[in-house]
């Protein structure tokens, strides 16, 4: 019986010791030996104080005080060095009987470890939640909240004292951003759902408060070792500014930033669409605005851009909300007419090209060339009716070129001599006395009638003044004299664009320059001066001298 006793005493997975109330071992088992390295013989002849670790030995006198008193210790735990000199975390239930203690034990090293690195582990992950920028709020299984970061406070209105135990719903509050109506709460169906999967999508959360924040949110299930889910976290942004930025750069990716119309990158994508759509006919216009090059070179960018600004609001006023306007290039723009017939095609044109011819920039009335193709055929694609679009643009700017170029000469002389009385009177008088000069000198007709065109479009470049300097009586300042000197260019520039020979272009230019090379633009000298341009500064100084204009 005792040897069965013994047995037992000794495959014991548990540490089984007998002690006097001084703290001497009586007997160990085996265990003894495999935790603490020492045998039972050694470790019989030793009191169990002197294993007990220094910062532990007060607490142990106290349990054993209490044993003393037959009083029973339970869960008590202390360190005790083994024989390498390591400390082994033990854990008792000491049971006194008279002078005796019969104790069992365990060493809980591993575990103790263990469990310090999960605590730690925990507090590392919850203060990396508390800390990222995204709001964080962490619930169980049955959706109530056990944690949230400070930037959840913040998007929320909730304090997390206040939020804890509460659902998320009640906290969480979200709607579809692209249908608020329909919208579910996405966090109920994570906890809620059997096939779990990570979401991620736009709401639109309500604070505590009542107002109302732009969030993206990404919804992760919490798995347990039995892939039981367990809870979800939640991880979220206010992504107000991002969207914006978002939809700022896919509107100017398919808009043309000066008109607000579509671009050819969206024109090219919609031709797609529609030939995909095949709603039949559909009609593709390609307009080209006159003069374009002309009001950037002599006028300015700026006014080039208002000129381009004012024909794109023409075209979106008589189009409708389903047609696709596009700028396509710098002066070129394209009409994609779904259902709509050549007819119908053909009385909204005039309808722009009416419009547009009532409005004027710097004098200028506003014109385009246009051409348009109707697809009624399912076969024909609509790349083909684009290019025959656009040649019949082309054709039609050709054959109206000279009409175009002709009236825009007259427009812009009119507009001069708005600007200024005396430049009308100016240029009919140089254009006298060229064709008097040239009589006198003996020129061939074709040197007078160059002579003479270039007496009246001397000074077409004067256009671009400003009428208080051109109506100026008093000295003029050095900065109205930089403003003046522009006008042979801005005159070169003029009938260049207007197709007016070379030479005559040439001598525009040069007509302010002097034989002491103290002229302007180019400050030549001379016989490098063209003869011509000598001839008309002899013609308007002597004009200006016996007209008796400012």
């Amino acid at each position: 019986m005792q040897q069965e006793l013994d047995n037992f005493f000794n495959i014991n997975l548990e540490l089984l010791c007998i002690a006097d109330v001084e703290g001497n071992f009586v007997k160990v088992n085996k265990e003894w030996e495999r935790v603490l390295g020492y045998t039972t013989d050694e470790l019989c002849k030793k009191n169990f104080l002197e294993f007990v670790h220094p910062d532990d030995i007060q607490d142990t006198l106290k349990a054993m005080t209490k044993l003393s008193k037959q009083e029973p210790v339970m869960n008590f735990i202390n360190r005790y060095q083994s024989k390498d000199g390591t400390y082994r975390v033990i854990e008792w239930r000491s049971q006194p009987y008279g002078r005796l203690i019969y104790a069992a034990a365990r060493d809980i090293t591993e575990h103790k470890n263990l469990n310090s690195l999960i605590i730690a582990e925990k507090e590392r992950l919850k203060t990396t939640l508390l800390s990222i920028g995204d709001g964080v709020i962490s619930a169980d299984h049955d959706g109530r909240i056990l944690l949230m970061n400070k930037v959840a406070e913040e998007i929320t209105g909730w304090k997390q004292d206040e939020a804890i135990g509460k659902f998320v719903q009640e906290v969480y509050q979200t709607e579809s951003a692209r249908d608020r109506e329909s919208g579910s709460n996405s966090t109920n169906h994570v906890i809620n759902q059997v096939d779990f999967q990570n979401l991620e999508s736009v709401k639109i959360l309500q604070s505590k408060v009542g107002s109302e924040r732009l969030i993206e949110e990404k919804v992760t299930p919490v798995k347990g070792a039995d892939e039981q889910t367990t809870g979800v976290v939640l991880v979220f942004r206010d992504v107000a500014e991002s969207v914006q930025k978002q939809s700022q750069i896919e509107y100017l990716s398919f808009h043309d930033q000066l008109t607000g119309l579509f671009n050819r990158r969206y024109f090219e994508i919609e031709l797609k669409r529609q030939d995909q759509m095949n709603e039949l006919p559909i009609t593709i216009v390609i307009i080209d605005v006159n003069n374009m090059k002309l009001t950037n070179d002599v006028f300015g960018h700026a006014v080039g851009d208002l000129l381009l600004k004012k024909i794109s609001e023409m075209m979106v006023s008589v189009c409708r909300k389903s047609d696709v306007i596009a700028r396509i290039g710098g002066d070129e723009f394209a009409i994609v007419l779904p259902k709509t017939s050549a007819e119908e095609a053909s009385n909204l044109i005039k309808r722009l090209d009416d419009n547009i011819s009532e409005e004027k920039i710097n004098g200028l009335n506003l014109s385009i060339a246009y051409g348009f193709e109707t697809k009624v055929d399912s076969d024909t694609d609509l790349v083909e009716i684009l290019k025959i679009a656009d040649d019949k643009m082309y054709k039609r700017k050709v054959v109206e070129g000279n009409a175009i170029r002709a009236n825009t000469k007259r427009l812009i002389i009119e507009s001069l001599n708005e600007k200024s009385a005396h430049e009308a009177e100016h240029a009919e008088n140089v254009s006298k006395l060229c064709r008097l000069f040239s009589v006198a000198a003996d020129l061939p007709e074709s040197n007078m009638e160059e002579l003479v065109l270039l007496g009246y479009l001397h000074d077409i470049g004067k256009v671009v003044i400003n009428e208080r300097i051109l109506n100026k009586s008093d000295l003029i300042d050095e900065s109205d004299w930089d403003e003046i000197r522009r006008h042979p260019e801005a005159g070169y520039r003029i009938l260049m664009a207007l197709k007016e020979s070379i030479q005559i272009a040439e001598y525009c230019l040069t007509h302010h320059e002097r034989w002491d090379g103290s002229g302007y633009p180019k400050g030549l000298k001379g016989t490098d001066i063209p003869w011509q341009s000598r001839v008309i500064a002899i013609a308007e100084t002597y004009e200006a001298l016996i007209s008796g204009r400012p």
